[in-house]
């Protein structure tokens, strides 16, 4: 068995109602679990969750976890722009292999700074 904490952020927060804002829920799994398994064994639909961090790295659905990781749950994200071709600086950052120069991160400004 491997113990794990989990974090769910935005709407995921109803799979976890108990929780306060930051907290972290701690589950026993057994060896070899992989972050869908985390999903499966907390009821929540994979198509609910856009973004997975294990140790504060993005990983897939299909990542092993190991003793003492910590698991961070995101939903999709909305907003940002109106061109729909430009991407968030915040799928830059979590999606680092996404490369398109004709769009960097600064075309669209999400901070508003």
């Amino acid at each position: 068995m491997i113990d794990i904490k989990v974090r769910v952020y935005a709407g995921l927060r109803q799979y976890l109602p108990n929780l306060e804002v930051g907290q972290t829920a701690s589950l026993s799994m057994p060896d070899g679990a992989t972050v869908a398994d985390v999903l499966h064994k907390l009821g929540i639909p994979k198509a609910d969750v856009r973004i997975c961090f294990v140790n504060g790295l993005y990983r897939e659905p299909n990542y092993p976890l190991h003793h003492q990781d910590e698991l961070a749950l995101f939903p999709p994200i909305g907003g940002g722009c109106g061109d729909s071709r430009r991407r968030s600086k915040i799928e830059y950052a979590i999606h680092p292999h996404i490369l398109d120069t004709q769009h960097p991160p600064e075309a669209c400004d999400i901070w508003g700074d």
